[in-house]
């Protein structure tokens, strides 16, 4: 995959919508159908795709009871299978496609940690499954309605980027092999505190 760039953008307290793109070298119409994951944690709302400007056809596949589809040891209970309704085209060599949908960030908690938290969670980790399983250039970019960038507690050993203003967050990384998902967590009383 040559880039990437995620916004995740807080449109009501405690609720995101995710916006996709995705740049990917040649042609991906063998690749088809794709899809994308989506986690016991957090519920995604309202999934649309595009792949060269051409609307793709969206399933919902829910794996059933105790049943999970499986990627490099992750378990998903959903997958939005995508198809396209003819050839994708590509352009200046590459293949342009996009997803959007909108989550609510889940209550959540820590082990050695009481406080209560929300969690704001993007999958990477199948990204791996393209060939070179790197993705050439990563940008991810986080807003929130509050002043809370500060707050924002990373929940693996995946960075969260900087603060750009008391609002946003960026994180850009290069030649990134996704074996991490991005996840945040945000605590309730910085919502109190700052507003």
């Amino acid at each position: 995959m040559n880039r990437e760039t995620i916004e995740i953008q807080e449109v009501k307290p405690d609720y995101y919508r995710v916006t996709v793109n995705y740049w990917f070298e040649g042609d991906i119409n063998g690749f088809f159908p794709l899809a994308f994951p989506e986690t016991d944690r957090v519920q995604l709302h309202s999934f649309s795709a595009t792949a060269g400007g051409l609307p793709l056809k969206v399933e919902k596949q829910v794996a059933g009871d105790k049943g999970a589809f499986r990627f490099r040891g992750q378990r998903y209970p959903v997958l939005y299978r995508l198809s396209a309704p003819k050839n994708i085209p590509v352009r200046n060599g590459e293949t342009h496609s996009s997803n959007e949908y909108f989550f609510t960030a889940p209550h959540f908690s820590q082990k050695d940690n009481p406080e209560k938290l929300r969690l704001i969670e993007y999958v990477l980790v199948t990204g791996g499954g393209w060939s070179g399983n790197t993705i050439g250039d990563l940008t991810i970019s986080v807003s929130f309605l509050a002043d809370r960038c500060t707050c924002a507690l990373p929940l693996n050993h995946f960075s969260t980027g900087r603060c750009i203003s008391p609002r946003n967050m960026r994180l850009h990384v290069r030649d990134w092999k996704p074996e991490e998902n991005f996840e945040l967590a945000m605590p309730g009383e910085c919502r109190k505190k700052k507003q």
